[in-house]
């Protein structure tokens, strides 16, 4: 592992200010990430049940395991989109 001080020589020589400036950013680009796949999974649901996460969980009413296995990872994925979205929001202000 490398001392503090060559870390800090490496980062700079990258374009960051410091270890804790790379890291954040770091953290950034993979919230950033993290928000990208579970926005285009949620829209992928969206498009193919033609409806929101809400109305949809209000249809249904079968017993179809395809249906319930998609409303939990489309329930997931929106959770998950919130959660990820707010420390983006929280670590960009």
């Amino acid at each position: 592992m490398l001392a503090t001080e060559e870390l800090n020589n490496l980062t700079q020589e990258l374009g960051y200010a410091n270890i804790e400036d790379a890291a954040a950013k770091q953290v950034v680009i993979a919230l950033m990430s993290k928000i990208s796949k579970y926005k285009l999974e949620v829209n992928l649901f969206k498009d193919k049940y033609k409806c929101s996460l809400k109305d949809a969980m209000k249809k249904n009413k079968t017993e179809n395991f395809e249906y319930e296995d998609d409303l939990l990872d489309w329930e997931f994925a929106t959770m998950a989109l919130k959660k990820n979205q707010e420390l983006f929001d929280k670590l960009t202000k």
